[in-house]
């Protein structure tokens, strides 16, 4: 019964201070209620309200101090790998990376990265996760793919930006109404700061727009990646068959700007197949039509095709 008064007064006393201050300091005012621990905080990884809810605690004026906003991120000697232990939301991201040795990469003091770092939850709802955890060279390279070698802060994510990532793979920024992603995840939280970096928080593990090979070419013996050949369809199209085997892969956003660049006439041409169908457009006036801009599709018969129609 003692137990039971004792912790209602100090409710009420709770209350009516958190009320106090949350009037003399605005309606964000706060610091982040751990329910697990039953106490309020305001440490590295759950100083702001964003930083709160992503580590699962409650943000509350009700608690007895008050987050300095100011200070909030900044820890001049903690390093990615140190605020991510801290922060007790990545375990499986940091077991994974003491599993394939770059530890050392996230606690370099001479570097400057920028780490995506994908929360547990993010793993757990990642298909095939435990096959992934025992392939060390498959499990290295994902990590290195959600890593770049400079500090990346939210002030200069655009719409479209591309990034490359230690692990070779494209990452790409959008901006939307709902907030910003990056490849197929959500960017949760931004900018916590580190003596060697930042860290933006993200709700998936990233996947890659892969075009996992290139065009092997059986009349010239040797992978391409030309704008004509640089996706499997386009290969297979042109006469190739694609392939992991080859010493380079095609870069897939490479692909459509190439693509982008070339007009229908311009890829029909460069293939090679369309000859007896680019002769007859030429004829009725229709290359200038194939050629302008804007967004058309052309059922394309190949040569081998009108070589098989009858009367022609």
């Amino acid at each position: 019964m003692q137990i039971v008064t004792t912790y209602l007064v100090s409710t009420i006393i709770l209350i009516f201070l958190g009320c106090v201050r949350s009037a003399s300091a605005g309606g964000t005012a706060g610091a982040c209620f751990d329910i697990t621990k039953l106490k309020c905080g305001c440490s590295l990884h759950e100083c702001s309200q964003e930083l709160c809810a992503a580590n699962g605690g409650i943000w509350s004026g009700l608690c007895l101090h008050y987050c300095n906003p100011d200070e909030c991120g900044k820890n001049s000697h903690a390093t990615i790998f140190d605020i991510a232990k801290d922060n007790g939301s990545f375990t499986t991201l940091l077991q994974a990376v003491e599993s394939v040795d770059l530890t050392e990469t996230l606690s370099s003091s001479t570097s400057e990265l920028t780490l995506f770092a994908p929360t547990d939850h993010a793993f757990a709802a990642m298909e095939g996760l435990n096959e992934l955890l025992h392939d060390t060279e498959a499990l290295k390279t994902l990590l290195l793919n959600h890593v770049v070698d400079r500090k990346i802060t939210s002030d200069h994510f655009t719409d479209g930006l591309i990034i490359e990532a230690l692990g070779k793979e494209k990452l790409k920024i959008q901006t939307t109404h709902d907030g910003i992603t990056i490849n197929n995840a959500r960017i949760t939280v931004t900018d916590i700061e580190a003596s060697n970096g930042v860290i933006h928080v993200i709700d998936a593990v990233l996947t890659f727009k892969t075009g996992d090979g290139a065009c092997y070419d059986d009349t010239s013996n040797k992978c391409t990646c030309e704008a004509h050949t640089c996706s499997e369809t386009m290969c297979t199209s042109s006469g190739g068959h694609w392939t992991n085997q080859c010493h380079t892969h095609c870069d897939p956003y490479d692909c459509e700007s190439k693509t982008q660049i070339n007009t229908i006439v311009d890829v029909a041409t460069i293939i090679g197949s369309f000859d007896t169908f680019l002769s007859a457009a030429k004829q009725e006036g229709l290359i200038e039509t194939l050629s302008a801009p804007g967004s058309l599709t052309v059922f394309a018969p190949t040569d081998e095709t009108f070589a098989a129609v009858e009367g022609l």
